[in-house]
């Protein structure tokens, strides 16, 4: 079996010897995530502190370069006429 060096364990910063060259956790924060899909783990994303000022920027952010190009009054006599050319007259 192959010896490695000492590492660091990426979750709790313990330094551990590793098994293989990939190993990243120690066993005791590799045990954790695998046993509960890292339920255990604390969440480390917090949301906006003030939601109101978040949503306008977010708006602003979005709508920027937003143009409306659809014009609605019209458009379904719009779009018969246009049907109508493409078809030709029909004999009754």
């Amino acid at each position: 079996m192959k010896e490695y060096e000492p590492k660091e364990c990426a979750l709790c910063g313990a330094e551990f010897m590793p098994t293989h060259w990939k190993q990243t956790l120690c066993p005791e924060c590799r045990a954790i995530t695998q046993q509960g899909r890292c339920r255990h783990l604390p969440r480390t994303y917090e949301g906006p502190s003030n939601p109101e000022a978040y949503e306008k920027e977010l708006r602003a952010r979005n709508f920027a370069n937003y143009t409306d190009r659809i014009v609605a009054a019209g458009y379904a006599e719009r779009q018969k006429a246009k049907t109508l050319e493409m078809v030709g007259r029909v004999k009754v």
